[in-house]
């Protein structure tokens, strides 16, 4: 059985920010964010100069959006539910380092 990964669920649709327990595998990132996965770079604030991705629905522009929230730091907006882990240098996927409470502090509903 492969080991789980702790990630941070951002859901615009319902205002909540939650911690899932996954297998660390790209089908896993689909299924919580109802769609395409598109990889966003970086951490979700600079400041905490951590090595983590957020996945969003690459097509929530694409259609009417069901939810939104604006990453503070870069201004950047993204629509629908999306998901921080956290990426090696290898390209692994392991347990987002940031907590729900410093995702809330760096995130604004939308």
């Amino acid at each position: 059985m492969a080991k789980l990964i702790k990630v941070i669920l951002i859901d615009p649709i319902t205002r909540t920010i939650s911690e899932k327990e996954i297998k660390p595998d790209y089908r896993e990132v689909v299924k919580l964010i109802g769609g395409q996965c598109t990889n966003i770079e970086g951490t979700i604030d600079p400041a905490f100069n951590r090595s983590e991705s957020l996945y969003c629905n690459g097509e929530g522009w694409l259609q009417t959006p069901r939810g939104a929230f604006m990453l503070r730091a870069s201004r950047q907006t993204i629509a629908d539910p999306a998901v921080l882990l956290n990426c090696t240098n290898a390209g692994n996927w392991t347990s987002a380092k940031s907590t729900i409470e410093e995702v809330k502090n760096a995130i604004l509903w939308r």
